[in-house]
């Protein structure tokens, strides 16, 4: 399995998306996912990270999975999972959200980040510089992806739109 962020325009409106994020973790990893919401022409996290300390209320949301799949080999030993996130909706404007993903592995001090920024057209982003890489984490526009990414990432696509439709 593969690690994933799809998303798609309900009704194709630009700026409306539906994101899914399926993130395939070794049996030492964990992920952190998150969603900053910036204003005032600052960077999403620096915004989030100033209204705390003033006691604003918080532009951060910290995303719990929707659904976690455990595996285990045939003699039940751990072999990591598989977490779901999802994103209904984007509740702000587009070009000033930011979702955040950090892979930590508990036997590694440093972990990964991908940052993912919103704007009106699409979704851009991927593995920030300096940050290592534990899990490859591929971005896939729905609307506008070629068939053949569509075709290898066939089970990832329908477990993530499956998700998005129960929410």
């Amino acid at each position: 399995m593969a690690s994933v962020i799809a998303y798609y325009r309900p009704r194709s409106i630009q700026g409306n998306y539906k994101v899914g994020i399926l993130l395939d973790l070794g049996p030492t990893e964990l992920a952190k996912v998150f969603r900053w919401v910036g204003t005032g022409g600052m960077h999403p996290r620096e915004r989030a990270l100033e209204l705390e300390k003033l006691g604003k209320g918080k532009g951060l949301e910290g995303l719990k999975p929707t659904k976690t799949i455990g595996r285990q080999s045939f003699f039940k030993k751990d072999q990591g999972k598989t977490e779901i996130y999802t994103l209904s909706r984007l509740n702000y404007d587009p070009s000033k959200e930011l979702i955040e993903i950090e892979i930590h592995d508990k036997e590694i001090v440093k972990f990964q980040r991908n940052s993912y920024h919103t704007t009106e057209q699409d979704i851009t982003g991927g593995l920030e510089k300096d940050s290592i890489e534990f899990i490859k984490i591929t971005l896939i526009d729905l609307d506008n992806a070629e068939q053949e990414i569509l075709q290898k990432y066939h089970s990832e696509i329908r477990q993530l739109r499956q998700a998005l439709e129960e929410k």
